[in-house]
């Protein structure tokens, strides 16, 4: 079966943890129980230890990015703190990429993407708080792009996207909070776009999603409250898209993902409550009053999945279950009311693979265990029913992890 990079790279750092070696402790080894295999393929037919980073408890390996066929990611090794490593899938081919943080805490390491055979993310070196750095795999490589806040306040940098081959992020800086920039990964080119909400309580960017080469996010200006914004890179092509709750409070915008070629996003109007809306950028409107009223559906649980974007939303007749919408009102539906009748199935832990999604939920006879669909009535059913029972297994915390869940 073909895999992408992604899962491959999981798959390789999944082995760190499914052969038992005297070199983790029982507690600090990862059990992972495949589920019926008919439904999901196996991730490998056999795997064993690549190279302990530690030589007492669980180095905690966290997958970064893969890179020219290497994977990278964070790990604590016992004396360097958590930093920046890098495997091929050998022994002899793991190394620490950087020891970018000397003190034995770590460098913190996160948000992080890769854009033109560099890996950017955030990290400190402890002397100039969390800042954008930039890795090419090596050692001579890996480099502070720029102390955005200068001096040992962090700039928190976050929210790393790509629009066009620009980086961008949000980051605070001396005199003011939270706002966007953009990086060609040079500290001369790394600069303010545009101070959203000038002062020091910035514009809190959230939820950064791409349509049309426009990267779409939601932000508070300081005087019509969190709306949806969208920018191309520019100070002139950064502004809102729509004053959806005119005033200080704003609509509170949230769960933004990609349908067809709309922005598809929550956000609440006086009389209607939060609902489903969306956009192309050009046109915004409601895309389907779920619960009509002022209460609204309070939306949640936002996922996409082969063009589509899936949510769980409350209507008075069905309680919370799982919606899907393609971008269009006629391709806004019920997935399935998985517990019949007013009463919730509450799904929650979405996470999508191989184009289908998963989450869990209560039918109001097995209590809560994991379900699949693949956006239809027919399409949605449980796995398993792991502990048979009105009481359920309580299945939670719903993860891919290399070709399964």
């Amino acid at each position: 079966m073909a895999h992408n990079s992604e899962s491959i790279a999981m798959t390789r750092l999944l082995n760190w943890f499914r052969k038992p070696t005297s070199k983790f402790t029982a507690q600090t080894r990862l059990s992972l129980e495949s589920l019926d295999h008919r439904e999901l393929p196996s991730v490998a037919s056999s795997a064993s230890l690549i190279q302990s980073v530690t030589h007492t408890d669980s180095s905690a390996p966290t997958y970064v990015a893969t890179l020219n066929n290497t994977l990278f990611f964070k790990a604590d090794d016992g004396v360097h703190g958590r930093e920046l490593w890098a495997t091929d899938g050998t022994a002899c081919g793991t190394r620490l990429v950087k020891d970018i943080n000397k003190e034995t805490d770590g460098s913190a390491i996160d948000f992080h993407v890769v854009l033109n055979g560099v890996i950017y993310f955030n990290a400190t070196n402890g002397k100039n708080g969390v800042e954008l750095w930039a890795s090419d795999g090596t050692t001579a490589g890996t480099k502070l792009v720029k102390d955005i806040y200068e001096g040992v306040i962090s700039s928190e940098p976050r929210y790393l996207g790509n629009i066009d081959g620009k980086l961008m992020l949000a980051a605070r800086s001396f005199g003011r909070g939270e706002a966007l920039w953009a990086s060609d990964g040079t500290e001369n080119g790394t600069k303010l776009v545009k101070n959203i909400n000038p002062g020091n309580e910035g514009a809190a960017i959230k939820g950064w999603t791409v349509l049309n080469d426009k990267l779409y996010f939601t932000a508070n200006d300081g005087y019509r409250g969190r709306e949806l914004w969208s920018t191309d890179g520019t100070a002139a092509g950064t502004d809102i898209v729509k004053d959806i709750k005119v005033g200080e409070e704003g609509s509170n915008a949230r769960y933004l993902g990609k349908a067809g070629n709309e922005i598809v996003f929550a956000a609440s109007k006086p009389g209607y409550g939060e609902e489903l809306w969306a956009t192309d950028g050009t046109t915004t409107h409601m895309l389907k009053d779920i619960n009509p009223g002022h209460d609204g559906s309070s939306i949640n649980y936002l996922t996409t999945s082969n063009g589509q974007v899936y949510i769980t939303a409350y209507d008075p007749d069905r309680g919370t279950e799982m919606w899907v919408t393609d971008g269009t009102k006629n391709g806004t539906h019920l997935v399935d009311d998985v517990n019949l009748g007013e009463s919730s199935s509450a799904p929650k832990f979405l996470a999508k693979l191989n184009g289908v999604v998963f989450f869990t939920a209560n039918d109001g006879e097995r209590g809560r265990e994991l379900y699949r669909t693949d956006g239809t009535d027919e399409g949605t059913a449980l796995v398993k029913d792991i502990n048979i029972g009105d009481a359920g297994s309580d299945a939670k915390f719903v993860a891919v992890v290399g070709n399964e869940i």
